[in-house]
């Protein structure tokens, strides 16, 4: 079969699935062979070939003399999250149970898996994994080559995954670029980066989430015109706390007029502190966070933030989850890189004329 009759089975393929098999229960009937060429626009032979390959997936089953029905392989799946514990990655945590209700919706049973740290022992849970039908990496950590050995389909969440594998990514580095120009667009010109980083060092690679908000950061300095000192890049861990004493010091260290901090809870602290040492926001200095995880009652004041938009992000993810799991060549799926948006609110000053 030449590569057009194979891009256009594929193609009628998905069609079919979208239209008339997610979503349904085993026993339904499809429209014939047909009635399915005259609305796709295509040869009741492709309409023949793309059947026959749902069937041979199980999706689907002719019956003789009576059609083609949607087949058993429609059965409630069971999916395995796995995500770092709270204290460690909230992103990835809040994405899990944002993600759960879609999953439902779509047929997965999801199952939580909470792991410690940055990195996953699967050896410790791979009997529970091996039961999955699918499985969803969140973040960080496990080696692709032991999910491989598992067996069990997945798809990666995040930006630490090998380039073999199907992920969906956030383009960090353009989010805090992003940022960067709306402080420099407010009037602030004396910026400094809080927040964990790796820079010029092998754990660069092995902490991309980190990595990349360094390297807009620093990048953005280049594009504005802005030198860059040392003191301006502040190591303060992720929470509240860490953020909270770091700015405390750093009100009696140095001068700035922003902050720009990896996380909402590393923001949170910070304008805390700020304000118990009267500091005006965002008169004195402008504060933006990243990940827009937190409600804006957890603020003293209503926190600027990059976004990365949750919703769009898990249903990407559930999207090649079904890919994947419909029988799709693995060559057919493709990773989705999702670009973020900046939400501003009242702890960065408005943009001139507005």
């Amino acid at each position: 079969m030449n590569n057009s009759k194979t891009d256009c089975t594929q193609q009628t393929r998905q069609q079919i699935f979208d239209q008339y098999i997610r979503g349904r229960l085993p026993g339904e009937r499809i429209p014939t062979e047909k009635q399915l060429s005259k609305e796709y626009q295509v040869s009741v032979t492709t309409v023949r070939r793309a059947v026959s390959l749902l069937e041979d997936s199980g999706f689907l089953k002719r019956r003789h003399g009576s059609g083609t029905f949607i087949g058993e392989a429609l059965r409630i799946r069971k999916v395995g999250l796995l995500v770092p514990e709270a204290d460690y990655s909230q992103f990835f945590h809040t994405m899990a149970i944002r993600m759960s209700p879609e999953l439902r919706q779509r047929g997965y049973s999801p199952t939580l898996f909470v792991t410690g740290g940055d990195h996953f022992e699967l050896a410790t849970m791979e009997s529970d994994l091996r039961s999955m039908d699918a499985l969803i990496l969140c973040g960080y950590g496990a080696e692709a080559g032991e999910l491989r050995r598992i067996g069990v389909p997945y798809v990666v969440l995040g930006n630490e995954f090998p380039r073999e594998d199907t992920y969906v990514a956030t383009d960090m580095i353009s989010g805090m670029m992003m940022a960067m120009r709306h402080l420099y667009a407010t009037g602030c010109r004396k910026i400094i980066y809080l927040g964990n980083f790796h820079w010029n060092s092998p754990l660069a690679q092995e902490h991309l989430e980190t990595s990349m908000r360094y390297l807009g950061f620093r990048l953005a300095l280049h594009e504005l015109g802005l030198e860059f000192s040392p003191g301006q890049a502040l190591a303060a861990g992720y929470s509240s706390l860490h953020g909270y004493e770091r700015v405390l010091r750093l009100v009696d260290e140095s001068e700035f007029d922003a902050l720009l901090c990896a996380t909402d809870q590393l923001a949170q602290g910070a304008i805390q502190a700020l304000l118990g040492r009267n500091l005006r926001i965002p008169e004195e200095v402008s504060v933006v966070g990243c990940n827009n995880l937190l409600p804006e009652t957890e603020y003293l004041v209503p926190l600027t933030a990059i976004d990365f938009n949750l919703d769009q992000f898990a249903a990407q993810a559930v999207y090649l989850l079904n890919r994947k799991l419909d029988g799709t060549p693995e060559e057919d799926v493709f990773s989705l890189f999702l670009r973020p948006k900046l939400v501003c609110r009242a702890s960065t000053r408005p943009l001139s004329g507005r």
